[in-house]
């Protein structure tokens, strides 16, 4: 935790407040510092109704004269009654806490997490299945102070409480962490260590969002929430209390290891077919299972021998989940999902993309990041803050795939493109693709759920570890290092936890302050 210590004016301040603690000075709070994006803009505290101002970090009444911090008044006992006045010439004129905030591992800073204080018992309960909820949904009222994180990760949190034992709260959509700082010291910054900062590894720590994964026969996408930090406890069966369950895809393996025992998993298709099952799910994370083949009917000749068929009503249901609020993340040949005239042709997925009319791996390619919507600047410096990129704006991908040549911009975000190196103009295999793109659904109207599909597989546990069990099947250590392109899947997979919006509008602050 955070190291506990006082500043050297502490001393003087209790004596400032030793002689004036029983006049109950009555000082109207006042605004001090601001943060951007509406966080920490000089909230004064909540329930104000006057009172002696014995109730503040250190237990001031303070006095104006002498420049010293000024408790609030406040109602005793709350959160707000820990915040003080800070004297407008002193540097720093607020009090403040500051650090990045982290995945579970504490490895890789994120982007876009809420940090803030909250009176305590005004957390609500996070919901547990996906619904259409408005970005607030998953937070109190009102906080007394917050802030969002940048690009780096970075945030800093003005206007905060002072004094022992301060709370904070660290969260990502239904990713939440709360802590108790030890000591705030009062007109001053205090820094934060990385591990207070990230987000939880186990429900014992936080709380998590309840998610089935998909898993493949040519990516281990399991194997990358692993690698990101989530305790292997969580990961279980669907008749399991974990808050990862794994279903078996093609060719992928159709038991998980746990506790020196084979545990059956349940097939994805009876996952898919139940559009309620599926929103007992917060998001799907859906690996490359590696043959398109099997979206097509059972009775053709290329149909894969063993697969099950995804039938137009399985269709119909998987595109329930995403419209009544379910979030999909997709690997590679995922798109088939709404790639589907084949499958549903009377009722065709809205073309929200152009699919190449002959897909192709790609050994090693470079691509470029859109920069045209904020997420997309914000994903940019990102990956140079992480060291995915080495210049800014590209990405270097290995064993990557082309089959998805364009978006239609006015229903999808493109996220990352790039020129096929095998394509040439006027052939089935054009130059123009594209590896990341999302849009929210249902497509075209009010957002409520969101699909990302990506066209790049995580770089181990792939086709030679297909048919072994989790967690065997990972290959290599969790502690290791993600390439640059499993730090960006981490990215989009931690964006897909986070508020939906209109794919191209400024990140939203979810809460609100209290004035």
């Amino acid at each position: 935790m955070i190291s506990r210590y006082r500043s050297r004016e502490l001393g003087r301040w209790l004596g400032v407040a030793s002689l004036t603690l029983g006049l109950g000075l009555g000082c109207a709070a006042k605004s001090t510092g601001g943060q951007a994006g509406g966080g920490g803009n000089g909230a004064s505290s909540s329930g104000a109704s006057g009172g002696h101002g014995t109730g503040g970090a250190l237990g001031l009444a303070g006095d104006l004269m002498t420049g010293r911090p000024h408790a609030r008044p406040c109602d005793a006992g709350s959160v707000a009654c820990k915040k003080v006045d800070c004297p407008a010439d002193s540097s720093p004129s607020t009090t403040s806490v500051s650090g990045k905030v982290y995945d579970p591992a504490g490895r890789v800073p994120l982007y876009n997490a809420v940090v803030y204080v909250v009176e305590q018992g005004e957390l609500p309960e996070l919901s547990q299945r996906a619904q259409c909820e408005s970005c607030s949904a998953h937070f109190p009222d009102a906080a007394l102070a917050v802030a969002l994180s940048e690009s780096d990760g970075s945030f800093t949190v003005t206007d905060m409480p002072a004094g022992e034992n301060v709370p904070l709260v660290i969260q990502l959509g239904k990713w939440r962490r709360e802590i108790t700082i030890p000591y705030v010291e009062p007109c001053a910054n205090t820094e934060l260590k990385p591990d207070d900062t990230r987000l939880p590894r186990n429900s014992q720590e936080g709380d998590l969002p309840r998610i089935a994964m998909a898993t493949g026969g040519s990516d281990a996408l399991e194997c990358l929430l692993r690698k990101i930090g989530i305790d292997e406890s969580e990961f279980t069966s669907d008749t399991g209390d974990g808050r990862i369950h794994l279903y078996s895809g093609w060719r992928a393996a159709k038991e998980m290891q746990s506790g020196g025992q084979l545990i059956p998993l349940t097939p994805a298709e009876e996952l898919w077919a139940d559009s309620d099952k599926m929103l007992g799910y917060d998001m799907m994370l859906l690996g490359c299972e590696g043959d398109d083949n099997l979206w097509n009917a059972p009775d053709e000749d290329d149909f894969p021998e063993g697969a099950t068929a995804r039938p137009a009503a399985m269709h119909l249901e998987l595109r329930k989940y995403a419209d009544l609020g379910g979030r999909i993340f997709g690997s590679h040949w995922a798109h088939r999902w709404i790639n589907s005239d084949k499958v549903t042709p009377d009722n065709p997925y809205p073309e929200v993309a152009s699919f190449a009319k002959s897909a192709a791996g790609i050994d090693e390619v470079t691509v470029q990041v859109d920069t045209t919507f904020p997420k997309g600047v914000a994903f940019q410096d990102w990956l140079l803050h992480v060291k995915a990129s080495t210049t800014l704006g590209e990405l270097s991908l290995f064993e990557a795939e082309h089959s998805v040549d364009s978006v239609d911009d006015t229903l999808a975000q493109r996220w990352i493109y790039g020129t096929d190196p095998g394509g040439t103009v006027g052939e089935n295999r054009v130059p123009e693709m594209v590896q990341y793109f999302s849009f929210t659904t249902p497509v075209g109207e009010p957002e409520c759920g969101r699909m990302v599909f990506s066209d790049v597989h995580v770089s181990f546990g792939g086709e030679d570890y297909a048919a072994v069990p989790f967690p065997e099947r990972c290959e290599v250590s969790p502690d290791s290092e993600l390439s640059p392109q499993e730090k960006a899947l981490e990215f989009m997979i931690f964006d897909l936890s986070s508020c939906i919006q209109k794919e191209d509008d400024e990140v939203q602050m979810p809460i609100t302050v209290v004035k």
